[in-house]
């Protein structure tokens, strides 16, 4: 029995433009790809599937969820012995950061379901239900937890110096990624009464309050903020001005490429041509997408 990988699903996404230029004679026809790059790591101490997801999630992210055919080949080609993945509980329908198990790559006669509640992925690819010692495979985290108490605005701005913003909590398979992290409680993005928006200005739909809470002490008029308590993960309205560490979140990179069809009587040769080709290009893909990165 061997060691932990790491690995991040991947998301394509395509879009296809075709636009018109101001000089008539030029059109130009452009796909846009986006791709998260999935992030595998590979650590080599055994441990039980419970174990390793509490490494997992305390360091990373959480146990990989393997949703197809080629992600479970690119996590077997790390590593030659068996590993843990995030699949788990009978009847196998969820994997361990809540998503839905729609790919399932059992063995012949898999699962057994004989006390054996985790899941394992052999040498070979196939997957096997297990209780023993073996190695893990995790993907990165999007969150940071910072052990530096400050106050709630204080937390804000060093997140986003540092990071992206202060955690937002979308739903309950992200609440427990913020919890596996906290030491202490800590703030989140959430705050200002009637609590509708998150510091990154989303719509606050997932709301974990303590029973009790919020209790607006101060009316509804005075500045609250949100901490997670370290033991239940639920919310609380505090006094913004407190000291507490707090959660960042960092939003995943991700690489654009273009592909360009152009139909013109213009000398593609010429550098300013393409310069004010490119400029264009530029201009029409950030009216539709705003968030590309040109590399």
């Amino acid at each position: 029995m061997t060691a932990p990988v790491g690995s991040g699903p991947s998301e394509t996404r395509t879009t296809n433009l075709a636009k018109t230029m101001e000089r008539g004679s030029e059109i130009i026809q452009t796909s846009i790809i986006t791709k998260r790059i999935p992030h595998y790591i590979v650590l080599p101490n055994p441990m039980t599937w419970y174990e390793a997801l509490q490494y997992c999630r305390s360091h990373y992210t959480d146990l990989a969820s393997v949703r197809n055919a080629s992600e479970n080949g690119k996590v077997k080609a790390l590593h030659p012995n068996e590993t843990w993945i995030g699949l788990h509980r009978y009847p196998w329908s969820h994997w361990s950061d809540g998503s839905i198990a729609t790919f399932l790559n059992w063995g012949p006669g898999e699962p057994n379901s004989f006390d054996e509640n985790c899941t394992g992925l052999s040498s070979t690819g196939i997957w096997f239900d297990v209780h023993t010692l073996i190695t893990y495979i995790i993907y990165s985290s999007n969150y940071t937890v910072v052990q530096n108490p400050m106050t709630w605005y204080e937390a804000l701005q060093y997140c986003r110096s540092n990071y992206t913003d202060l955690a937002i909590v979308p739903n309950a398979a992200e609440s427990g990624k913020v919890l596996a992290l906290n030491q202490s409680d800590a703030w989140i993005g959430l705050h200002r009464y009637p609590w509708s928006l998150w510091s990154d200005g989303s719509s606050a739909t997932f709301l974990n309050w303590e029973p009790g809470e919020p209790n607006n002490h101060g009316g509804p008029v005075a500045p609250r903020c949100v901490k997670m308590s370290v033991t239940s993960g639920h919310f609380f309205d505090e006094e913004c001005g407190l000291l507490y560490n707090f959660a960042c979140q960092r939003k995943q990179k991700q690489r654009s490429t273009f592909k360009i069809k152009i139909s013109s009587e213009a000398d593609m040769t010429d550098p300013e041509v393409g310069r004010q080709i490119l400029e264009q290009v530029r201009c029409r893909i950030n009216t539709i997408q705003s968030n590309i990165i040109y590399l």
